[in-house]
């Protein structure tokens, strides 16, 4: 059994987690043996996310006078915390990934993102939207693709120009000889 002082440490550290994470999601781990939580810690370090698994009480504590108390009613039972540090979205897309491929029911219950939780319904809408990287890519599509078109406009008058008085002179040497 823990100590106070050890639970002192771990909530402190919990707390520095939570707050520097980038997307908190609160997920049911009931149903994963001890190499699937393994597994899933290994595929989600990957995209920079970390699993804690730590008594609701200790979280609530460690939430406590910040905003994250807002997940507080979503704390009942065994409870997960994955913290994201990278991008938010792949966080939620690796979380479903791994509960697919391994064929869990475990439900995500909810999520807190840039200062708001969200429900389960919330988190399940947001694993189905493109990466930050993906936006952004078609962002800088919707950028370029008017002045690409209008550098193709400009330079197919150009090269038409040039085709024009190509035939010229060629017309021009056939009528000379």
């Amino acid at each position: 059994m823990p100590t106070l002082s050890q639970k002192k440490g771990f909530v402190s550290q919990l707390t520095e987690d939570i707050t520097t994470a980038n997307i908190i999601l609160l997920v049911d781990y009931r149903g994963l043996t001890v190499a699937e939580m393994t597994n899933l810690r290994r595929a989600l370090s990957a995209v920079d996310v970390k699993v804690k698994v730590a008594k609701n009480t200790l979280v609530k504590r460690a939430a406590l006078g910040t905003d994250i108390e807002q997940l507080a009613p979503y704390l009942k039972g065994p409870t997960g915390l994955v913290l994201g540090y990278g991008d938010e979205v792949s966080a939620v897309k690796a979380i479903k990934e791994f509960l697919k491929k391994n064929k869990k029911e475990n439900e995500l219950r909810a999520a807190f993102l840039e200062g708001n939780a969200m429900n389960a319904v919330g988190v399940n809408e947001l694993a189905v939207m493109p990466s930050k990287e993906e936006l952004r890519g078609k962002l800088l599509m919707c950028i370029a693709s008017p002045l690409m078109g209008l550098a193709n406009a400009l330079s197919h008058n150009q090269s038409g120009l040039v085709r024009l008085l190509d035939q010229l002179s060629t017309i021009k040497q056939d009528e000379e000889a």
